[in-house]
C-alpha cells in the first residue's frame, strides 16, 4: 500500500509539475509579447524624442540670429540667408543612414534639402503622397499652429527599399522669417530590424521552451538527482564567469576612455616607453610640432621637440619625471622646422607592478598667452598715444636713476603750451597730433642712453644719466631747433608747437630723483610764466592764421568789416571801451569757424539742415576759444551773440532788441552788408544799392532800426 501511495504521489506530483511548466510557458509567452509591445512603444517614443531633440538643437543653434531679428539688429533677408547656411550643414547618422535637418518657407519653397539639392528653391506646396496627403501643407500647418514643435506622419519614397514607407517628421516654426525647420525618419525602417529580431527571439523562445519541456518530461527524474550535485558547482562557475565578464568590460571601457582622451585631446600628447622612445602621438601633437606620426615613432622624445642647445634642459625634465612620477612646468619646445613654441609641459610616468614602463609627455601651446603677456607688459610701461614710456615705467626705474652710477643725472621737463585750447577748438584729434609730434622730436633728439617719458596730459620728461649741465643744454637746444624746423615745414599752422621746458640736475646722492624732478618742473613753470604772453599770442595768431587758411572768404571779409565798423563808430556816440571791443570783435568774430569742417565751410551748394546747425555752432566754439585766451576773454560774450537778431529769431540764444549788445548789433549790419556784396560759394554778389535796400527791408526785424537808418544814410557813404 505504501508503494502504491508513493507512486500515486509521485505521479500526481510529476503531472502537477508538468502542468505548472506548461502554465509557465504560456505565461512566459504572454509576458514576452507584452514586454515586446512595451519595448516597441518605448523605441518609438525614444525615436520621436530623438527627432525633437535634433530639431531643438538646430533651433537653439540659430536662436542668436532669431534674437537679432527680434531686436531689429538684422534684416529678415540677411537672417534667412545666415540661418539657411547654418542649417544646410546640419547632417547626422541614424541607424547607418545619413539624415539631415530640412528647412522650407511657409509658402512651400525648399530652402535646405542636402540630399536633394536640385529641389532647393523649388515650391512643393501642392505635393501629395500616395494617400493624397498634401505633405508640405501639413508640415506648414503644424509649424504655424505649433511653432514650438509638432509631429507629422505621411508616406515618403525610400530609395533603399524602392517603395513608399511611413515617415515621421518633427517640425518647428520660425515665424520671424516665415519658415520652419525639421527632420524625419522612416518609422518602419527605424525599428524594423528590432521587430524582426524580437519575432525571431519569440519563435526561438517557443522552440526552446518546447525543447526544454520535452527534456523536462524525459529527464526530470535524472535532472532532479543531478541538480543537487551540480547546483553548487554551477553557481560557483556562473559567479566566476560574471565577474570575469564584468572585469573584461571594465578594462575595455577604460581603454576606450583613454584612447578617446589621447586621440581627441586638444593638447599635444606623446606616449613613450621606458627608454624614452616615442611609441605613439596624437593629432594635436602632429599639428603643433608639424611632424607626421611616422616621423615621431621610434625617436627620443626630448630630441624630437628640442634644439641642440636645449636638449640637456629637456632631458633634465624627463629625468625628473622618472624620479618624481609627475612634472608640471613651462618652457620652449621646437617644431620640426626648429620654430620655437612656448608650451606648458606635463610629464606623467606609467608604472606596472612598480616597474616603469613608459609615460606621457603632454604639451599645451601657450604662445598666444605669452604674446598677450608681452603686450600687457608693453602697454603697462608705454603711453598708448605717443608710444613713449609712461609714468609707471618712470616709477619702476626710480631706484636705477637714484644710483651713483647714473650721476650726474639731468632731467628736462617739458610742457606742450595751448594743448587745452587746441583740444577745445579743434578737437582732441588735433591735440593728439601735437603730442605725437613733440614725442617724435624727443625721440629724434635724445641720445641712445636717454629715456623719453610722457608723464601724462601735456607733460613730458627726458631722463639723461651721466649727463652734466652743458651736455644737457646741448640736448635742450637740439630740441628747440627741431621744434623751429618742424614749425617752418608745417602746412597746418594749428599744429605749430610751443613748448615750455625746465632743466634740473642731480649731482650727488643727497637729492632724491623726486626732488630733482620737482626742481625741473618748477624751472619749467618759471620759464612758462616768463614766456606766457608770447606763447598765448603765438597760439591766438596760429588760430587766426589757421582760420584764414580754412576759409578763404574770411581773409578779405575781416578787413572790410573792420573798415565799415570804423565808419559806423564815427557816426555814433559810444564809449571808448565799446569802441575797442567792436574793433577787436570785427577782427575775430568768426574765430569759431576754425573748428568747422572744410567741406561745410566752403560748400558751393546750399547747406542741409544738419550742415547749417554745424555752421551755426561757430558762435559757441568762438566763445570757448575766447574764454581760453586772456586777450579775448573780454569779448567772448560778444562773439557768442554776434548772430542774434533784433526780432529774437537769431542764434544761438534767441535774445532780442536791446538785450543784444550794441557792438553785436553794429557788426550784424556790417557783416550782412559785406556778405551780400561779396562773392560767396552759395550766392551771387548784390550791388551796393541792392544791399542797402535789403538792409532797409530787414530793419526792425533782423537789424536795429536806428542803426540800420544810420548805415543806409548818405552821410555814411560820403
Amino acid at each position: 500500500m505504501k508503494n502504491i501511495f508513493r507512486n500515486i504521489k509521485k505521479f500526481f506530483g510529476f503531472n502537477i509539475l508538468f502542468i505548472l511548466a506548461i502554465v509557465i510557458i504560456v505565461f512566459q509567452l504572454y509576458y514576452t509579447d507584452t514586454i515586446s509591445q512595451k519595448f516597441y512603444e518605448q523605441v518609438e517614443f525614444e525615436k520621436r524624442l530623438e527627432l525633437k531633440q535634433k530639431v531643438d538643437i538646430a533651433y537653439n543653434t540659430i536662436l542668436p540670429i532669431i534674437e537679432k531679428i527680434r531686436k531689429g539688429e538684422i534684416t529678415k533677408e540677411k537672417a534667412t540667408k545666415e540661418i539657411t547656411d547654418i542649417v544646410s550643414r546640419m547632417t547626422y547618422d541614424e541607424n547607418g543612414f545619413k539624415n539631415y535637418i530640412f528647412m522650407s518657407s511657409y509658402d512651400g519653397t525648399y530652402f535646405v534639402q542636402p540630399f536633394e539639392p536640385d529641389n532647393v528653391g523649388k515650391n512643393f506646396y501642392d505635393y501629395k503622397d500616395p494617400n493624397g496627403t498634401y505633405v508640405i501643407r501639413e508640415l506648414i500647418k503644424a509649424a504655424k499652429e505649433h511653432p514650438m514643435g509638432h509631429y507629422i506622419t505621411y508616406l515618403s519614397f525610400q530609395s533603399d527599399y524602392n517603395e513608399y514607407r511611413p515617415k515621421l517628421s518633427y517640425v518647428r516654426g520660425i515665424p520671424e522669417i516665415n519658415a520652419y525647420i525639421g527632420t524625419g525618419m522612416y518609422s518602419k525602417t527605424a525599428i524594423e530590424s528590432i521587430y524582426k529580431l524580437l519575432d525571431l527571439m519569440r519563435v526561438a523562445l517557443i522552440l526552446i521552451l518546447i525543447f526544454i519541456l520535452f527534456l523536462f518530461y524525459v529527464y526530470t527524474r535524472k535532472l532532479l538527482f543531478d541538480n543537487k550535485l551540480l547546483e553548487g558547482e554551477i553557481d560557483k562557475r556562473q559567479r566566476a564567469e560574471s565577474e570575469l565578464i564584468i572585469e573584461k568590460k571594465n578594462i575595455a571601457l577604460k581603454n576606450e576612455y583613454l584612447k578617446t582622451l589621447f586621440y581627441n585631446s586638444p593638447d599635444a600628447i606623446a606616449e613613450f616607453d621606458e627608454n624614452n622612445i616615442v611609441v605613439d602621438v596624437n593629432e594635436s601633437f602632429e599639428k603643433l610640432f608639424q611632424y607626421k606620426k611616422e616621423e615621431c615613432i621610434g625617436k627620443d622624445i626630448d630630441y624630437l621637440v628640442s634644439s641642440e642647445n636645449r636638449y640637456s634642459d629637456a632631458k633634465e625634465i624627463t629625468n625628473d619625471v622618472y624620479k618624481k612620477g609627475y612634472v608640471f612646468t613651462e618652457g620652449i619646445r621646437f617644431t620640426k622646422y626648429k620654430r620655437p613654441i612656448s608650451v606648458k609641459i606635463r610629464g606623467l610616468l606609467i608604472k606596472v607592478d612598480d616597474k616603469n614602463v613608459g609615460g606621457y609627455g603632454i604639451y599645451t601651446d601657450i604662445s598666444e598667452q605669452k604674446r598677450y603677456e608681452k603686450k600687457l607688459e608693453y602697454f603697462s610701461f608705454h603711453d598708448s598715444l605717443t608710444k613713449l614710456y609712461n609714468y609707471s615705467y618712470f616709477y619702476s626705474q626710480m631706484n636705477n636713476y637714484s644710483k651713483e652710477e647714473a650721476l650726474p643725472l639731468s632731467i628736462i621737463m617739458a610742457d606742450v603750451n595751448g594743448l587745452k585750447l587746441v583740444n577745445d577748438t579743434m578737437g582732441h584729434a588735433y591735440g593728439d597730433k601735437l603730442l605725437k609730434s613733440f614725442a617724435n622730436i624727443l625721440l629724434l633728439c635724445k641720445r641712445k642712453e636717454d629715456t623719453a617719458i610722457r608723464l601724462g596730459g601735456d607733460e613730458f620728461v627726458l631722463i639723461m644719466p651721466n649727463t652734466n649741465k652743458s651736455e644737457a643744454i646741448k640736448v635742450l637746444n637740439n630740441i628747440n631747433k627741431e621744434i623751429e624746423s618742424y614749425n617752418e615745414k608745417l602746412d597746418e599752422k594749428i599744429l605749430r608747437l610751443s613748448i615750455a621746458t625746465g632743466l634740473a640736475i642731480k649731482k650727488d646722492l643727497n637729492k632724491t630723483v623726486e626732488d630733482v624732478l620737482k626742481q625741473a618742473d618748477d624751472n619749467m613753470y618759471k620759464n612758462k610764466l616768463l614766456d606766457k604772453t608770447s606763447s598765448k599770442n603765438h597760439i591766438l595768431n596760429v588760430l587766426i592764421a589757421a582760420l584764414g587758411e580754412k576759409d578763404y572768404i574770411t581773409k578779405g571779409h575781416t578787413e572790410r568789416v573792420s573798415k565799415l565798423c570804423r565808419k559806423m563808430i564815427k557816426k555814433l556816440d559810444i564809449d571808448y571801451s565799446k569802441l575797442n571791443n567792436l574793433m577787436l570783435l570785427s577782427d575775430v568774430h568768426d574765430l569759431g569757424k576754425v573748428a568747422i569742417p572744410d567741406n561745410i565751410l566752403n560748400k558751393p551748394e546750399p547747406l542741409t539742415d544738419e550742415e547749417w546747425n554745424i555752421m551755426k555752432s561757430h558762435c559757441e566754439k568762438g566763445y570757448k576759444i575766447a574764454l581760453s585766451t586772456p586777450e579775448l576773454a573780454g569779448i567772448a560774450d560778444l562773439i557768442l551773440k554776434h548772430h542774434e537778431r533784433w526780432d529774437g529769431k537769431g542764434y544761438p540764444l534767441g535774445i532780442m532788441g536791446d538785450e543784444i549788445p550794441i557792438e553785436c548789433r553794429i557788426l550784424s549790419i556790417v557783416d550782412s552788408y559785406d556778405a551780400m556784396t561779396s562773392k560767396r560759394p552759395y550766392n551771387n554778389p548784390k550791388t551796393h544799392k541792392e544791399a542797402l535796400e535789403e538792409i532797409k527791408r530787414c530793419s526792425g526785424t533782423q537789424f536795429d532800426p536806428e542803426l540800420a537808418e544810420i548805415f543806409v544814410s548818405d552821410d555814411m557813404w560820403e
